[in-house]
């Protein structure tokens, strides 16, 4: 269940971006409350991956879990910086245009990565475990 949660509110981070034109004041102000209580929910969600994290053996968490958790928070990350109206709070913001882009592009390469090296893995110990049934036949 309480994956579940998680999940649902981490995957509510690509709804942040869904833009629909609303011309009406009561619209705009209903979607503006839905937004607050997503990020909301994101950031729960992220504050409960950390919380994880901390419990697991050496902080290691499914790749999907990990990956997921990352790109949420990096998209909430973006979202707040791209809503910010004030241009001085937007300047003095911590996340620049570049430091976005170069956290997406960690984010994606870090689950690429973490797929690839399962397979990897998976790979050699099926190499491995075939080359010991080989030698056993082979020294009996």
């Amino acid at each position: 269940m309480e994956f579940e949660q998680v999940g649902q509110s981490l995957l509510c981070a690509a709804t942040l971006f869904s833009s629909s034109s609303s011309r009406t004041s009561k619209k705009r102000r209903r979607q503006e409350e839905e937004v607050d209580e997503r990020t909301q929910n994101i950031q729960s969600a992220i504050q409960r991956v950390a919380l994880w994290r901390t419990r697991v053996d050496q902080g290691r968490l499914p790749l999907s879990i990990e990956s997921t958790s990352n790109l949420a928070e990096v998209m909430l990350n973006d979202y707040t910086t791209t809503t910010q109206t004030n241009s001085s709070s937007r300047s003095s913001s911590s996340y620049t245009t570049m430091s976005l882009r170069l956290a997406y592009a960690s984010v994606i390469i870090r689950g690429v990565n973490g797929i690839a090296d399962s397979i990897q893995r998976n790979t050699s110990f099926n190499n491995n475990s075939s080359n010991d049934n080989n030698n056993y036949y082979t020294n009996s």
